[in-house]
């Protein structure tokens, strides 16, 4: 028989569209499937259709409680989880009906603790954009896994297009090293302390999973989390690691995200959060740990802010990167 695998569904008002993720699960074309959903304090119809699939399908679990956020709703799904491997979905997005059994056969085929795949990001007028859709495939030792991981150029840093041995489960809930306060980039950390016990890693570029953008969606939220959160992120990632390497990775991101957060005009310039304060933390920064480019970046955020501004706000007319989220 196939191997079990444990799917956990953290779920908070979505009555419109929990049906829908559940009916792509329950179609998948791997079938030994345990499927947990987590009720986050739900006040809209979200626990009562859950508690109807329950009813109608025997590999359905629904667990409730009272309202913590997405972090621990997967935590207890993932404490609750009997599977061999684990994978998580939103439970407002769906997956492909071959995904879970594309992931697992390249999880049994290579011996992997990890096994990962592309996604796709729909868009409320119809479009969609892949990530990235070219049919590589990907052995990745544990030095590679995190190296791609963290880099974010290829490998994305969602928990989504991924399952995970239960044992590297296991061990994250035992380590205790996760942050439940970040609600913003979470997801890379976790992957973060998963990846950093995985020996090896398969990524298959084809997009399955379908990461439905709303206006409620976290892509596109406007809270404090989203300045804030990466920065913590980043800082736990730094002072856990001690490879060079990946050192030097982390930190041109982090450099990356201060400036960005001196950039924005929403950012929320308090005096726990001085634009002032991070431009000090950039000129601090060790020029043999970022790029010619992140250089250039740094002295112009610092030096010639309004020259900077200029320039950034020419790039993003001509790019239209800075609405890529707008719907």
């Amino acid at each position: 028989m196939d191997s079990l695998l444990s799917i956990v569904i953290p779920a908070y008002n979505i009555e419109k569209y929990i049906g829908r993720c559940l009916d792509s699960l329950i179609n998948q074309t791997y079938s030994n499937l345990e499927i947990i959903i987590v009720d986050d304090g739900s006040t809209d119809d979200t626990s009562n259709i859950s508690d109807e699939y329950a009813k109608k399908y025997k590999n359905i679990k629904v667990i409730h409680k009272h309202n913590e956020g997405v972090s621990i709703a997967r935590l207890i799904g993932m404490k609750r989880s009997e599977g061999d491997y684990v994978g998580f979905v939103d439970g407002d997005d769906v997956v492909d009906n071959d995904m879970f059994e594309l992931l697992m056969n390249n999880a049994n085929e290579y011996k992997a603790d990890i096994s990962h795949c592309g996604y796709i990001m729909d868009f409320p007028d119809g479009h969609s954009d892949k990530y990235y859709g070219t049919g590589k495939r990907i052995v990745q030792n544990n030095e590679q896994g995190l190296t791609d991981l963290l880099r974010g150029k290829f490998i994305e840093p969602g928990l989504c297009n991924k399952i995970y041995k239960k044992s590297l489960i296991d061990e994250f809930i035992i380590n205790k090293n996760m942050d439940y306060s970040i609600k913003n980039l979470e997801d890379l950390l976790v992957n973060y302390f998963l990846f950093k016990n995985s020996q090896i890693s398969i990524y298959e570029d084809v997009c399955k999973y379908h990461y439905i953008l709303r206006k409620s969606s976290a892509a596109i939220g406007t809270s404090i989390n989203k300045y804030t959160d990466p920065i913590k992120v980043y800082n736990i990632i730094m002072n856990f690691e001690n490879n060079k390497i990946l050192c030097e990775i982390i930190y041109q991101r982090y450099i990356y995200n201060l400036i960005n957060n001196i950039f924005q005009k929403e950012y929320p310039d308090t005096s726990m959060n001085s634009k002032i304060l991070l431009k000090k933390e950039i000129k601090e920064f060790k020029k043999n740990h970022l790029s010619f480019k992140m250089t250039v970046m740094s002295i112009g955020i610092c030096y010639f802010t309004p020259m900077y501004n200029l320039v950034r706000l020419l790039y993003n007319t001509i790019t239209k990167i800075d609405k890529k989220y707008d719907v």
